[in-house]
């Protein structure tokens, strides 16, 4: 017998038309509250279009190997185009973010590295374009480990375990402290599966959000053989790119210091991410798609009630589906707002075994499986969400918002099944 939870609220689209029934003073003043959240986002992509048109009534744009930069842009701050030299750059907060990376025990201490040289570095300017100009005025702030959070979860062995193998004589013993500061952690979550193991860690994150008294800005979730690699620039500016390329730490750094920068962000995507490949295979300018390879992923806070948790997936099925499910839910409430990250890429070093496969009926039935109650999922048995990916294309993060469709009306349902996954983790 299903619960009578919510109130009547008739949503369609077409593929579906499904009621939700409410009993409750809380749940109505939900129902306010989405009707409220539209209302500002019509006004918001208003807002977005004017400031649109008023950048590029008054800026240049310059076209270098069939890629379009934009050399001025709306004001942010004061400069001169006519100076190669930036002013004082002002200083900002930084955001809140919870790094969460799940792997084996062996590579805990490559990502310990990254993120205590990140919590130690000197940030730099941003660069964009193809000149010292481009938004070279603003700088990352000085990262706050009050406000960040690094989790690594590993599946094969404790990271604190002492072990010895061919490529590592690590005693990660010595990591038992680090592993209970406050800005580092450790969880052993033996046997799990990449599913398993990134719902784990998004109930790790609304529990620390809890404890800390208030939410982060973005939850980044990474596979641990994850390796970055960028574009080289010197002096402000960028090096072609496939002359010049960065690898590891320095562009880890550009990744999470991106995230500092809202201006720079288009206000429709709700997750960001890199681009899959070797060295030089990034955009250089803005980018996004629905379906984005989710092995490095960023969600925006106030988007993750569409996302999270990810599809479970009964046993025997590939491991794959979770990352399908998503690409049909993006297709299908949030088209196109996966934003790649410009002069940024990554790639996966190791392939383990795990199951694979891909098989339509499947991902349409762990799709409907994990959303029926809130949406109708039965058309993810459509394969154009998963072997094409669809690029919209602009020179700026404003450009790119006028493109990026908005959320999709009929999917306000689909809130409530992160409602419902975050009421039961917090109340445990």
């Amino acid at each position: 017998m299903e619960k009578e939870k919510y109130r009547n609220i008739s949503t369609t689209n077409s593929h579906f038309r499904t009621t939700i029934t409410a009993s409750s003073l809380q749940e109505e003043d939900r129902v306010f509250l989405f009707l409220e959240e539209q209302q500002r986002q019509q006004q918001k992509d208003m807002m977005l279009a004017q400031q649109y048109h008023a950048a590029i009534a008054s800026s240049n744009t310059t076209h270098q190997n069939n890629e379009t930069f934009l050399t001025t842009t709306t004001p942010i701050g004061n400069r001169s185009n006519d100076s190669h030299d930036p002013p004082s750059p002002p200083r900002r907060e930084s955001v809140d973010i919870i790094i969460m990376v799940m792997g084996e025990a062996r590579n805990f201490q490559r990502w310990h590295d990254l993120w205590n040289n990140y919590l130690t570095h000197e940030p730099e300017p941003v660069v964009l374009g193809n000149n010292y100009s481009e938004y070279s005025h603003i700088i990352a702030p000085t990262p706050d480990a009050s406000k960040l959070s690094f989790v690594y979860a590993s599946y094969d062995k404790p990271v604190t375990a002492r072990y010895n193998e061919t490529n590592s004589t690590s005693d990660f013993n010595s990591y038992m402290v680090i592993s209970h500061s406050k800005t580092t952690r450790t969880i052993y979550m033996p046997g799990s599966t990449w599913t398993q193991a990134r719902n784990k860690l998004a109930e790790e994150a609304l529990l620390d959000e809890r404890r800390r008294g208030r939410k982060y800005d973005y939850w980044v979730f990474l596979d641990d053989d994850v390796e970055f690699h960028c574009r080289k620039r010197e002096g402000g500016v960028l090096f072609d790119k496939k002359q010049k390329i960065e690898i590891g730490q320095i562009c880890w750094n550009r990744f999470l210091d991106f995230l500092n920068f809202d201006e720079l962000i288009p206000q429709k995507a709700t997750l960001l991410t890199v681009k899959m490949g070797r060295k030089s295979n990034f955009l250089t300018n803005y980018g996004a798609v629905s379906n984005a390879d989710p092995f490095v992923t960023a969600f925006k806070r106030d988007s993750l009630q569409y996302h999270l948790p990810y599809a479970t997936l009964r046993e025997g099925m590939s491991e794959h589906n979770s990352a399908y499910v998503q690409y049909c839910l993006m297709f299908t409430c949030m088209k196109q707002s996966a934003l790649y990250i410009p002069h940024i890429c990554g790639k996966n070093n190791d392939h383990r075994p795990y199951t694979r496969g891909f098989n339509t009926s499947e991902i349409a039935e762990a799709a409907v499986q994990n959303y029926g109650p809130y949406l109708n999922m039965q058309h993810c048995d459509n394969i154009e969400y998963y072997v094409k990916r669809v690029f919209i294309r602009a020179p700026d993060a404003l450009g790119l918002d006028l493109q990026i469709p908005s959320k999709n009306e009929t999917c306000d349902s689909v809130k409530y099944r992160f409602y419902d996954w975050e009421a039961k983790v917090l109340s445990n």
